[in-house]
């Protein structure tokens, strides 16, 4: 029961975030039950495909999936090589 109301609670969040995100507008998912949600639907890579590609030139420290408009980005914090952290974006469907 409680796993049914946790997946409709979800469900209901992601509704009501991915509609607030219309042409133009963005929205920025920093709960990965949710995000998890939507890179499967839009069949985006996953963080793990991204860091064993070497995308991100680092190693992911933390990531957020970002909806503009009808694109989808990845929000990352990065430590290079050098120990030093920036932040980047990789376009998600680009991959």
């Amino acid at each position: 029961m409680t796993r049914i109301l946790v997946s409709a609670i979800a469900a209901a969040s992601l509704a009501g975030l991915a509609g607030e995100a219309g042409a133009g507008e963005s929205a920025c998912f920093d709960d990965w039950s949710v995000a998890s949600e939507i890179v499967a639907r839009e069949r985006l890579p996953a963080i793990g495909e991204l860091q064993a590609r070497g995308v991100a030139g680092g190693a992911i420290v933390r990531a957020s999936l970002c909806r503009d408009g009808d694109r989808y980005l990845y929000r990352l914090i990065v430590k290079d090589h050098n120990g030093q952290l920036r932040r980047t974006e990789v376009e998600a469907r680009a991959r």
